[in-house]
C-alpha cells in the first residue's frame, strides 16, 4: 500500500538554495555527505543561520552555526552541560523515537493531534525541520538508521495497521508501506545484521495476540512469536551473530537463532510495561526496569540475570536504554518522586545519576540515543503542555 509523498514546510525554496550554493559557492558546499574539508571553515551550516553563510544553507563556516564567538551563531554549547530544546508545540502525543545519523543530525518521530498524526523531524538543538505525513496514528513509532544511512520507521496506525516507512537520511520524502492490517500496539522493532526489519507487536483487533514480521526484499513474512500472547509492551535487539534477544510482559526473555526460540527466563523483579533490551560487544543482553527503583540487569548464562541498582533514590518509570560502542550503559527515566526527566550513566560498575530537566511539569516516555562521540540525545513529552522536548548532553 502506497500513499502521496508527503512535502516539507517551506522546504522548495531551501533545496533550491542548496543547489545554488553548491553551483556557486563549491567547493564551500557541504552537506551531511559531503563534509568541509578547509581548516578555516570546518563547520557545515545546514541551516544557514550562521552571518558568513549570507543565509544561504550547506555552506562551509569557522564555526558551528549554533555555537561560536558570534552573537549570529546562536547559543554557545558548555561542555559537560544539557542544552534543552522544545520541538513541537502542538498538541503532541508520546511515544516519540529518534536516532542520530553519522553527521549528527537528529531524526524524530512522534504523533500530534487527537486523533494523532505522524509527524517526522530532523536537525539539532534551535533547529528544526519538521513534516507531516499522511499518516495517521503515529502510535508506538519505533525508528532505526541502518548502516548505509537508510532511515526504518514502523508505527501503529489509525484505524488500523502497522505501517512501514523508509528513507535516505539526506532525502526528503519517504516511501510508504502498509506492512500488516492488524491494529498494532506495543510494538518491537529493529534491524537485523542484514539491515533487514523485524517487528514484533499486539494484534488489537483480536484481544491481543503477539505477531512478527520480518521484511524480504519487498514483502512482509510471518514468523513465528515467542509465544501466542503478552500483555504489556515488547522490546527487541539483535546481536552480532544474529540471534535476536525478546523482552515482554516486562521481565520475561526470550532468544531467537536460527528460528528457533529458547524456553522462556524470567528476569526477576515486579513486571514493568516497556522494558527496554540492548546488547553489548560481546552478545550479552542488558535490560533497564523500574521496580520501585530503577533496576538494571544482565544475562550471564541461561536462566542466570544479575542486576543491580542504577538509582535507589526515586521511584523510577519509563527507562531508555542504550549501550554504546565502548560498552557504557546510558539510562534515561522519569523521575516519578520529583517529577523530573533523569539521566544514569555506569562507569564500570558505578552508576551515576543526574537530572537532565526539571521543568517538564510531567516529564513522560524518553526515548534515548548515544551518538559516535558518546553523547546521549533524549526525547520526551511533557504531558501537561503537550509539547516534545528534546534534550542534548555537549561533550
Amino acid at each position: 500500500m502506497r500513499h502521496a509523498i508527503p512535502a516539507w514546510s517551506a522546504l522548495g525554496l531551501a533545496a533550491r538554495s542548496a543547489l545554488a550554493a553548491c553551483a556557486k559557492k563549491d567547493p564551500l558546499y557541504c552537506d551531511p555527505g559531503t563534509p568541509c574539508t578547509d581548516p578555516d571553515r570546518p563547520f557545515c551550516d545546514d541551516q544557514g543561520e550562521y552571518a558568513a553563510s549570507d543565509g544561504i544553507k550547506h555552506t562551509c563556516i569557522p564555526y558551528p552555526w549554533d555555537g561560536g564567538p558570534s552573537a549570529d551563531a546562536g547559543p554557545a554549547c558548555t561542555p559537560g552541560e544539557w542544552v534543552l530544546d522544545t520541538i513541537d508545540d502542538r498538541k503532541v502525543e508520546a511515544w516519540p523515537n529518534l536516532a542520530v545519523d553519522s553527521a549528527g543530525t537528529v531524526h524524530v518521530a512522534y504523533s500530534v493531534g487527537h486523533p494523532g498524526v505522524l509527524h517526522y523531524a530532523r536537525g539539532r538543538a534551535g533547529s528544526w525541520m519538521s513534516m507531516e505525513t499522511p499518516e495517521a496514528g503515529g502510535f508506538y513509532p519505533q525508528l532505526v538508521i541502518d548502516s548505509s544511512s537508510i532511515l526504518h520507521l514502523v508505527h501503529g496506525g489509525s484505524p488500523g495497521g502497522l505501517r512501514y516507512l523508509r528513507k535516505g537520511v539526506n532525502d526528503e520524502d519517504f516511501e510508504y508501506e502498509l506492512a500488516a492490517p492488524e491494529e498494532a500496539f506495543d510494538i518491537a522493532f529493529d534491524l537485523d545484521t542484514a539491515n533487514k526489519p523485524v517487528a514484533c507487536f499486539l494484534d488489537g483487533n483480536a484481544g491481543g495476540p503477539a505477531k512478527c514480521l520480518e521484511r524480504t526484499v519487498d514483502t512482509w513474512e510471518a514468523i513465528e512469536p515467542p509465544r501466542d500472547e503478552y500483555t504489556s509492551g515488547a522490546s527487541l535487539a539483535f546481536d552480532s551473530s544474529n540471534t535476536m534477544h525478546f523482552v515482554a510482559d516486562g521481565l520475561v526473555y526470550f532468544s531467537r537463532t536460527d528460528d528457533v526460540w529458547s524456553a522462556e527466563e524470567t528476569i526477576g523483579g515486579a513486571p514493568a510495561a516497556y522494558t527496554p533490551v540492548a546488547v553489548d560487544s560481546d552478545d550479552i543482553p542488558h535490560v533497564a526496569f523500574p521496580s520501585g527503583t530503577l533496576r538494571h540487569a544482565y544475562r550471564a548464562g541461561p536462566n542466570d540475570w544479575q542486576s543491580d541498582t542504577v538509582d535507589g533514590a526515586v521511584d523510577a518509570d519509563s527507562p531508555a536504554l542504550f549501550i554504546d560502542r565502548d560498552d557504557v550503559l546510558h539510562v534515561a527515566y522519569v523521575d516519578l518522586t520529583n517529577s523530573n526527566l533523569k539521566y544514569a550513566r555506569r562507569h564500570g560498575d558505578r552508576w551515576s545519576t543526574e537530572t537532565v530537566d526539571g521543568t517538564a511539569t510531567i516529564p513522560a516516555t524518553p526515548k534515548l540515543f548515544v551518538d559516535a562521540n558518546g553523547a546521549p540525545h533524549i526525547v520526551y513529552f511533557d504531558a501537561n503542555d503537550e509539547d516534545l522536548r528534546y534534550a542534548y548532553l555537549c561533550p
